[in-house]
């Protein structure tokens, strides 16, 4: 049997090692990085793009087709005064263009840039934590995977607009090579 005295000083020891961790500073919080998604609809997929990305969300209201443009571009249209080459997304991220009833555009606009997004609806804002949108890998998303950000709770494909839009096959360039020309003076 143990004196008493024996059981007291365990207790003691037991008693200051929790006070000690009691005591103990709490650790700072972590902050939380958010992002602001605007959440979209093209075809049945669902993308969102941060909204600090795009200057503005309308209702399409006509579209003036293009000749001679690639099959992604899907016309253009007009807001306050400014034309927008009005853009199918899906086929720059790597999946398949399937018409659509294109009824809202996301428009962008910058020194070198006015384009807008095809969007078939308009569904919500959301915000996520930053940690919450998993990267994606070569295998996931193929040719377009540069300009999908990752992929958000409820299949969400989230998009970095400025990898989306600087995308080098927006460029539509069909002046002749001045090669081209000078081989055909010599023939």
């Amino acid at each position: 049997m143990l004196p008493e005295n024996a059981c007291d000083t365990d207790m003691l020891q037991i008693l200051r090692a929790r006070a000690a961790d009691l005591a103990m500073p709490l650790p700072a919080d972590v902050p939380i990085e958010l992002v602001d998604l605007l959440v979209f609809r093209v075809g049945e997929e669902r993308f969102a793009i941060a909204v600090g990305e795009a200057n503005e969300a309308i209702r399409i209201s006509e579209i003036t087709w293009l000749p001679r443009v690639p099959p992604f571009y899907r016309g253009l249209i007009s807001h306050r005064g400014i034309v927008f080459p009005l853009v199918d997304i899906r086929p720059l991220v790597g999946r398949p263009a399937v018409g659509g009833a294109h009824r809202h555009a996301i428009l962008f606009t910058s020194d070198e840039l006015t384009m807008a997004i095809a969007v078939d609806a308009l569904e919500s804002f959301v915000r996520l934590p930053v940690s919450e949108i998993a990267a994606t890998s070569p295998g996931d998303e193929g040719a377009g995977l540069s300009a999908i950000w990752g992929l958000a709770p409820g299949a969400l494909v989230v998009l970095d607009a400025r990898v989306l839009l600087g995308d080098a096959r927006l460029v539509i360039d069909e002046r002749p090579n001045i090669n081209d020309h000078a081989i055909k003076e010599n023939a």
